[in-house]
């Protein structure tokens, strides 16, 4: 299954399995890390830690992704 979350018209972070059972974390389609589980990699986008300083140096944010659930699901 593959996440997705706009975070600007130009930027979207996915996180989608990778070849080795691991998840990804993407910002368009550059890797930024690899997790143990989808809802791992939601949570370092969720706390700004994800290596994407565009993201990780925003502050009081209205509509953060607080965790998976608030991710879309691409078909």
């Amino acid at each position: 299954m593959i996440y997705y979350y706009r975070i600007y018209q130009n930027y979207v972070f996915f996180i989608r399995p990778l070849d080795w059972g691991r998840y990804g974390l993407f910002i368009n389609d550059d890797l930024l890390g690899s997790y143990i589980s989808p809802h791992a990699g939601a949570d370092d986008v969720y706390h700004h830690f994800t290596g994407f300083d565009y993201w990780d140096e925003l502050t009081y944010l209205d509509d953060e992704p607080y965790d998976l659930s608030f991710w879309e699901i691409l078909h």
